[in-house]
């Protein structure tokens, strides 16, 4: 059983990223521009681990980090809305939509690949395309936008989708895209009880992220929420059965209200037109919903190199696939501070894979429709990162099927 969680930002939420802060570092919190997974699954423990009782005994956390947490995305009108993935490039001027593929090197051209059956990622630019730097694209896709994208390349144009300026910024938030949420700085500062002044090196600033937003053409704001799914729920089921909740998330403790419920909004499930064009392709995408973990690095650690390349079975399916191309960005680093008395500290920095990131396989043994049914499933390599949300995937195809 799974229930589908809520979360209702009710200030601007503050995601930080791994550079430092505080006194003798920086006086500038830097914010992520969308929370990790893990800071859901840490708030949402937090959370259910106060309603049991507030104990927090060894057995207590042991059995709040088996809650599977899938999430968070980005919820509007009943609607998810999942990170723009890496092999789309749109070209200024006119808005014209690329789509990015594994493709041999001209004649008298190489690259200095992991295995030789790595192909490099590219633009299927004509002869008369000039290169170009790829225009800003809006940060998130609704699912029905995304499903477009992942059963084919539609023909996009990006110039109609572009919505009024926001806070000095273009927002691309019509037409079933979303961007990031805006940053909100503010400074504080420490008063000196005896002078009344600011105390000397205890001036800072935090960044939250307001989630409103104005749709286009419409004056009022809008609120995006955070989406999540509670997969296996049991050991703490009534606690968050009908779970309507203040409680912190993030930095900070700015408030967001929580609460769970049965319904499932669009998205959680594999679209029905993705469904169909996996059943007949021998060439799939992954597309990280989430950021990942893989013991690998770069890569997941399910697939192995062999002399034909790295291959490997999907996790949870009879899928046999072999990698043929790679587009993600920089890595990204993750840390925290652990609050159990067995590990009290800060926790090392993990490398991830961002979100958005996008594998292209060619499948090579074992019923590829399965992968329908691993629509928003972890593929991390260790069952914790899983757990905690990271590495959520979906599935489409690379081919013109």
């Amino acid at each position: 059983m799974s229930l589908m969680l809520t979360i209702t930002p009710r200030d601007p939420l503050i995601a930080r990223d791994g550079r430092p802060f505080g006194v003798g570092s920086s006086e500038r919190m830097r914010s992520l521009d969308w929370p990790y997974p893990s800071v859901l699954a840490g708030s949402l423990r937090t959370l259910v681990g106060k309603l049991a009782g507030g104990k927090f005994d060894s057995e207590t956390v042991k059995e709040l980090k088996r809650l599977a947490v899938a999430g968070p995305l980005p919820l509007l009108e009943g609607q998810l809305y999942f990170p723009v993935p890496a092999d789309l490039a749109v070209r200024p001027g006119d808005g014209r939509c690329f789509a990015a593929r594994p493709a041999e090197p001209g004649g008298g051209e190489g690259c200095d690949l992991p295995h030789g059956s790595l192909r490099p990622v590219m633009l299927p630019l004509a002869d008369e395309d000039e290169d170009f730097k790829p225009a800003d694209v809006p940060r998130f896709f609704s699912t029905e936008r995304l499903s477009e994208w992942l059963s084919g390349t539609p023909e996009w144009s990006f110039d109609a989708v572009q919505a009024g300026p926001k806070n000095g910024k273009t927002a691309w938030c019509a037409e079933g895209f979303l961007p990031a949420p805006e940053t909100e700085a503010r400074w504080h500062v420490r008063i000196d009880a005896d002078t009344g002044a600011a105390a000397e090196s205890q001036l800072f600033m935090t960044a939250g992220l307001d989630y409103h937003l104005r749709l286009a053409g419409g004056p009022e704001l809008s609120l995006v929420r955070l989406a999540a799914r509670i997969d296996d729920p049991s050991a703490f089921e009534e606690h968050l059965k009908g779970l309507a909740h203040l409680h912190p998330m993030g930095g900070e403790r700015r408030l967001a209200y929580w609460e769970t419920g049965n319904g499932a909004a669009a998205g959680w499930g594999c679209p029905e037109r993705v469904k169909e064009k996996l059943a007949r392709t021998k060439k799939v995408r992954l597309v990280l919903a989430t950021p990942a973990v893989f013991s690998a690095g770069w890569r997941p650690g399910w697939l192995e190199e062999t002399p034909e390349g790295f291959a490997g079975t999907v996790p949870g399916t009879s899928v046999r696939v072999r990698l043929a191309g790679v587009s993600i960005g920089r890595w990204q680093p993750v840390s925290g501070w652990s609050l159990e008395k067995s590990s009290f500290g800060p926790k090392p920095v993990r490398r991830l894979v961002p979100a958005g990131g996008v594998y292209f396989f060619e499948v090579i043994g074992g019923d590829v429709a399965e992968l329908a049914g691993k629509w928003l499933a972890p593929v991390c390599d260790d069952g914790q990162h899983n757990r905690e949300g990271f590495g959520l995937a979906v599935w489409g195809v690379w081919d013109s099927q």
